[in-house]
């Protein structure tokens, strides 16, 4: 069976996923879940793709497609769930919350027409960006790096520091570096889902693979990292393990000599210091 053949269609939105499309589809033909996913044959890590590479037919042009997020910064499956409250589209039975390829970057935050941050189901308790200046600066953060309006430089270190705030240091199953921050995200009001979880060493491989909770405490640690190594300011450095700044610290040797310095300042001082 194709898509075209189907007796019914969702109407799609501009840059939906693929997935929240087809899903969307299965719920206007009332199909059972198990059942449609037995003919949509979804590929379990990607489900934007078919198992095997093959195609589902004719899909709407209308559709994003997962290419333009690239791999290493995809949103894991299980968190793929994202939405924003004011992003809506009517059915027959009410109103669903599509999801846009743009918010399956795990470096997205906000929806830029709406300028809500971007939650899980009730989208409806979705929070205002413009609330709180720290999210709203780093969004911006966030958005000129992701959309490529910083330097090669600057985008590696934008990185470098992300890889490092969402990694667990220690010897052992244990939390991300900036795991702490996931209060100020509560106590800032924006609701994500916190289950506790913990992380192999040196894991996860990729951001999107952290909870949501986890996700959005990484990407404040490591913009806090930004701004302190920008103003020169060890004092307002997050309180990461010392394995996370040596790693820096290698991954800038004979780089940004002002940069390397500093890192390796850092390092000295965590040692002699009380740094964890």
């Amino acid at each position: 069976m194709r898509i075209e053949d189907l007796p019914a269609a969702a109407e799609p939105c501009m840059g939906e996923s693929v997935y929240s499309w087809l899903d969307a589809t299965r719920l206007q033909l009332g199909l059972e879940e198990a059942e449609w996913r037995q003919w949509c044959e979804f590929e379990a890590k990607e489900p934007e793709r078919r198992i095997g590479g093959a195609e589902w037919g004719r899909l709407p042009p209308e559709l994003g497609r997962i290419e333009r997020v690239p791999a290493s910064w995809r949103i894991a499956a299980e968190w793929r769930s994202v939405g924003c409250a004011m992003c809506t589209a009517p059915t027959q039975s009410g109103t669903r919350y599509p999801v846009l390829v743009d918010w399956l970057d795990a470096r997205a935050i906000a929806c830029s027409r709406h300028r809500l941050l971007l939650s899980y189901a009730p989208c409806r308790d979705a929070m205002p960006l413009d609330a709180n200046e720290e999210l709203v600066s780093l969004w911006q953060w966030l958005e000129e790096w992701r959309h490529g309006r910083v330097n090669g430089q600057d985008a590696r270190l934008r990185r470098d520091l992300v890889l490092a705030s969402a990694r667990n240091w220690g010897p052992g199953s244990g939390e991300i570096a900036s795991a702490e921050l996931a209060w100020s995200i509560e106590g800032a009001g924006w609701a994500l889902p916190k289950p506790h979880r913990t992380y192999q060493p040196l894991g996860p491989a990729r951001v999107g693979r952290l909870a949501p909770n986890d996700r959005a405490a990484a990407l404040l640690g490591a913009y806090r990292a930004w701004t302190a190594l920008a103003a020169a300011s060890a004092q307002n450095l997050p309180k990461w393990p010392l394995a996370a700044w040596e790693w820096l610290a290698r991954r800038w040797r004979h780089g940004d000599r002002r940069l390397e310095a500093m890192l390796v300042g850092i390092v000295i001082a965590s040692r002699g210091g009380s740094r964890r």
